[in-house]
Parts: structure tokens; sequence; C-alpha cells
């Protein structure tokens, strides 16, 4: 009979040892540190993402328990006070770093449901409220704190692109202007992000874009597509916005290109929609149906913030907080990655509480989960991502 090691060990064998060491040494992380490593520091908060854990406390009591089965995670018990030394002072872009390593892999696995010939990529960002009085850093408004998960999501592998994490009262739009914007992709973003000086950045690079217009935007139409009668499309203008003060040749406008303009009413709630673009040969139905991609991202957030401990904190310093988010989105690409190579067929919800429970058995994952044939994976029958 073969012997497997815990579940915990194979999701272990999923990281890249030895691209952690390196971000560990790029920002110094176990310098004159002998009580308590990066690697421990990082199973630890890790363990307690899995089981739901909202205390230093209950990490270190449950590892404790599993104390003879830490040595081949290559751990150790942890001490609370280290512990929470290392959260608050260990440069959080340790993780930061290895995330992105593993989403560049994840990404290249990828294959969304909803087709289309060009990427679409949704932009939002969601709100994770603080305790003012406990984290006095996330500045938000007078008497609360927060801090903003920036998101740039690809629809077509249901992944994020890239997370910028900042204060609460920083403005999307200024966060945005930061992400990479491609040339063969559609952004899709909502009212927060109007912006016509950056609407023809987009613009000027390439790319493409469906956002959702103001109430009181101001424009002029100068054109009308024809629209079917039966479809929910209420009217397709081509419209030219203001200049900034007076039509000057010395001025520009703040877009200078024609824009285009949707107007569609929701069949199932009855609302009325306008959808600014700078896309000339689509359909007015097409249109709204990219725009009506943007809800992948919403599902996103909802899905991390019920899942993932990124509402309640170990740590209140800025790198503690900074450092459990990181790792919580560590946590998501490795359910992710086991789901999509092992095409589980229910839900991530579910293939999170088996992991939950099963955490500390010796077992193979196919087993755990029900699976009959390893033939996606590697002859050893082990998960493993292809790093060079």
């Amino acid at each position: 009979m073969k012997h497997y090691p815990t579940i915990f060990r194979q999701l272990l064998d999923l990281i890249p040892r030895y691209k952690f060491d390196t971000f560990v040494n790029r920002y110094k992380g176990d310098f004159k540190s002998h009580k308590l490593s990066c690697w421990n520091q990082f199973t630890a908060i890790l363990y307690g993402q899995i089981r739901h854990l909202d205390t230093i406390r209950g990490i270190e009591t449950g590892l404790e328990t599993h104390r003879n089965k830490l040595y081949h995670l290559g751990s150790s018990p942890i001490k609370r006070s280290t512990f929470s030394d290392a959260n608050n002072k260990r440069n959080y872009h340790i993780y930061e770093s290895l995330f992105y390593e593993l989403l560049a892999k994840c990404q290249k696995l990828a294959q969304g449901t909803f087709k289309f010939n060009n990427p679409i990529k949704s932009m939002d960002a969601t709100v994770i409220n603080l305790c003012h009085s406990l984290f006095p850093w996330a500045k938000y408004r007078t008497a609360k704190g927060a801090i903003k998960l920036h998101v740039l999501f690809a629809n077509e592998s249901y992944l994020p692109d890239a997370i910028i994490l900042t204060d609460g009262n920083v403005n999307d739009g200024k966060v945005a202007k930061a992400f990479t914007i491609r040339s063969d992709s559609i952004y899709v973003f909502d009212r927060a992000y109007h912006d016509f000086k950056w609407y023809a950045d987009i613009n000027a690079r390439g790319a493409k874009f469906v956002a959702r217009a103001k109430s009181d935007m101001s424009y002029s139409v100068i054109g009308q597509h024809n629209i079917d009668p039966e479809s929910d499309v209420i009217s397709d203008e081509d419209i030219i916005v203001p200049w900034r003060h007076k039509p000057q040749e010395s001025l520009k406008p703040k877009y200078p290109d024609p824009l285009r303009l949707v107007t569609f009413k929701c069949p199932e709630t009855g609302m009325i929609y306008r959808f600014i673009t700078n896309i000339i040969d689509f359909e007015s139905e097409t249109i709204a149906l990219i725009y009506k991609q943007r809800w992948q991202i919403e599902l996103f957030f909802k899905w991390i913030k019920q899942n993932l401990k990124i509402k309640s904190f170990i740590g209140t310093s800025k790198n503690a907080v900074f450092t459990q988010i990181w790792i919580a989105m560590i946590a998501y690409l490795l359910i992710w990655y086991i789901k999509h190579q092992s095409r589980f067929r229910y839900s991530l919800l579910k293939l999170t509480r088996i992991i939950n429970e099963a955490l500390f058995e010796k077992i193979s994952f196919f087993d755990v989960l029900g699976l009959k044939s390893p033939s996606l994976l590697k002859k050893t029958c082990q998960l493993a991502l292809d790093f060079p």
C-alpha cells in the first residue's frame, strides 16, 4: 500500500521553494532571524487561512496539536510573540512576489467559459473596513478605517490579472492608471472610473473600453446607428464630448475622437443603462453583453470575502495586514489550480471545505476529491506547478 504525505504537504509542494527562497533573499526576510523563518511564517498563515482561524492563539494551538507532522512540512510550532513580530516587521513584498509568480503559471493554464476574440479585463475595487482605533494607518473617513483591493480581472481565465492594495481613501481612477494597458484587450469598468483623459490614453494605446456613463455627462450627438426594434437596446449614438474650456486651437478636448453611446434596458429589472465605448464595429447588443461580464469581478470579490480571512486580521500593522491578504490570495490560487488540474466538478467552496477537513490526513488528493484517474497530472500522481 502506497504511503502519501499529508494533504497540507501536498498543497505546499505546489509552491516553488527555490523561487520562494529567492524572494526571501531579495527582501532579506530571514536576515538575523533564527527563531521563525519566512517559510515557517508562511505555512502558519496559510494554515490559518485554510482553517479559517481568526487569532494568533488559534493558529499556535492548531499547529501545536499537529506538532509531530510539522517536520515533514519543513516547519515547526510557533510562539505567539515571535509570530506577531514577524508579521509586523517582515516585508510583505515577499508574499506579493510569490503571488505573482504563481499567478503567471495559473494564467497559462486558464481557459474561461466566456469566449471572445479579444481578452476582456474588468476593473473594480472593493473596500475592507477596519477599526480606525486599531488600524490608524488605514485612512478612509474621519472615524472609519479601511483598505481597498484594486483588481484588474481577466474574464477569460476568471483570475485576477493584477492586484493593488491601498488605503481606503485612495481614488479608484487614480490607481487604475497604474495597471498595464494592452492593445489587444477590452477594458470594462463602472462610473467610478469616469475620466475622458484616461479614456483617450487607453484609445491611444490601441485598446478598447466599455464604461458605464455618468447620468450628468455632457455630450453632443453627431450620428445614430440602426438598432433592432425587437432588442433591448433603446438607442445607439455617435457622440462627441465638450472641450475643457472654449474650442481654441491651443486647447484639446477631453476626448478628441467621436465616441459611441449605447442605451440599454435590462429585461430582468427594467433598469436603463448607458455605456460609452470606443468600439465602433460591434453590434450594440454585444456592447451590453461585454459590460455584463463585469459582474464576474463582483462574484470574485464576494467569494474571497466569504471564504478567505481578509476581513479579520491577526495583526494590526500595515505590514501584517498586507502579508495576510497576499497569503490569502496565494491560498486562492492554490485552490483554483487544484480544481483546474483535477477537473473537480464541484465548486471552489466545496473544494475549500474538503481541504480544510482533510488537511493533515495522509491520503492522495485524488482519493480525498473522489477522483478515479490522475491522467491530467504527473505520472507521480502528484499535483505540481511546472516551473522551469
